[in-house]
């Protein structure tokens, strides 16, 4: 149950900000891609995985890791 409310809230957040008009325009393309992002985040933790850590850049390489967890089995 607390998942499902912090999913709710994210997304009603996500629709005010875009109703006040200081929603940040991005590509549909993008939009799309941050609504993947975060579907995934919250069906990894309903299989039960720990997220350390979303949108990771590391300042050695180019790129960007989406999502960074663990299964809880170990590190």
């Amino acid at each position: 149950m607390p998942r499902l409310l912090t999913k709710v809230t994210l997304q009603t957040l996500d629709w005010l900000i875009q109703r006040t008009g200081r929603a940040e325009v991005l590509p549909k393309h993008q939009t799309t891609g941050q609504r993947g992002e975060e579907a995934a985040y919250f069906h990894l933790r309903q299989l039960g995985y720990i997220i350390v850590a979303r949108n990771f850049r590391s300042p050695r390489r180019r790129g960007e890791l989406d999502l960074i967890g663990w299964n809880g089995d170990g590190y």
